[in-house]
This record gives C-alpha cells, sequence and structure tokens, in this order.
C-alpha cells in the first residue's frame, strides 16, 4: 500500500506540474501576435549620447555631439538627432546645434534642420535649416537667417557665410538694423 499511495502522489505531482506550466502556456500567450519591423533601416545605430571627435595633425578639427546616430551604408549617409558640433577655424571656435543633422558623403555636407543656432566669437546666427560644407567651411541655405553681433542685427534668405573669410552674403528680403557707435 506505501507503494502504491507514493505512486498516486508522483501521479498527482507530475498532473500538477504539467498543469501549472499548461495554464502558465494559455495565460501568458498574447491575444495577437503583430509582425511588425521596428528598425529604422540604419546599418549602424547608436542610440543614447554620443561625442565623436576628429583630429588633423594633432589639432582637434571637428568634435560633435548628439542623442542618436544612424549610418546608412547604402545611401552614403548619416543622420544625428540633438545634434551639436564645434570646429576650430582661422577666425576661433565656431559651434552649431540644432534638432537634426544629415550627412551625405556625395554632396560633402551637413544639413542640419529645426531650431539651428550657430555661435562664433563675434556673432550668434538662428535660423530653421543650413547646410554646413566641413571642406570650404561655408554655411549656406534658403530659409530665412537671423546674424546678431555687438551693435548690429541682419537678417534675410539665400545666404552665405563663409567662416574662414568672415563674410557674410544675404541676397533676399535683407533687414538690418544698426547701432550707432561712439565716434
Amino acid at each position: 500500500m506505501a507503494i502504491g499511495k507514493r505512486r498516486i502522489y508522483e501521479w498527482i505531482l507530475v498532473a500538477g506540474i504539467v498543469g501549472g506550466m499548461a495554464l502558465l502556456y494559455f495565460l501568458g500567450r498574447p491575444g495577437e501576435i503583430k509582425n511588425e519591423d521596428i528598425s529604422s533601416g540604419a546599418e549602424l545605430e547608436l542610440r543614447g549620447k554620443f561625442s565623436v571627435a576628429r583630429y588633423e595633425q594633432g589639432e582637434l578639427k571637428l568634435w560633435s555631439q548628439g542623442k542618436e546616430f544612424r549610418y546608412f551604408r547604402g545611401k552614403g549617409s548619416y543622420e544625428i538627432l540633438e545634434p551639436a558640433f564645434e570646429f576650430e577655424t582661422g577666425q576661433g571656435k565656431i559651434s552649431v546645434g540644432g534638432e537634426k543633422a544629415v550627412y551625405q558623403s556625395n554632396e560633402k555636407r551637413i544639413q542640419i534642420s529645426g531650431a539651428v543656432e550657430v555661435r562664433g566669437k563675434d556673432f550668434m546666427a538662428f535660423s530653421e535649416q543650413l547646410n554646413y560644407e566641413p571642406d570650404s567651411g561655408m554655411i549656406s541655405g534658403e530659409k530665412r537667417i537671423k546674424v546678431q553681433g555687438a551693435g548690429w542685427e541682419i537678417e534675410g534668405t539665400n545666404y552665405k557665410l563663409m567662416l574662414e573669410e568672415k563674410k557674410f552674403e544675404l541676397s533676399k528680403g535683407v533687414k538690418g538694423q544698426f547701432e550707432k557707435q561712439g565716434i
């Protein structure tokens, strides 16, 4: 009788374990499984804050940071969310920030958009979108830009800002304000 009771208890234990597993299986299953691609299509994707520096001949030439980085090898481009760039020119450090930056290698330019702010030693510029060409050090764009300095402010569209030459060109809708300096 002792062997029979033991066998019954073993069967009850096995049935309880199997029943519990079956119950967990059916209760834990989602009602409907969706096959959805949540990737961005990027071949390399970094999420979270990051920083990158580029040195040439021992000098820091370009420093950038952002919130997310995505690289698309097929397109030859990358994009950065919440970018911040800092680079050296003959006139000093320039910092640029915005909401999104896209680099196209075939065009060799970085397009920065969304509340873009450019800061230099003697000026600040604000626009919704601009293009930066690292090889020539030129900032250009067609959207409205406002540039401010000590005692002056100018705004317009269709602009070129040559950082190395400290030269600024506006071709449409130009407005300016200049404060009279001591004579």
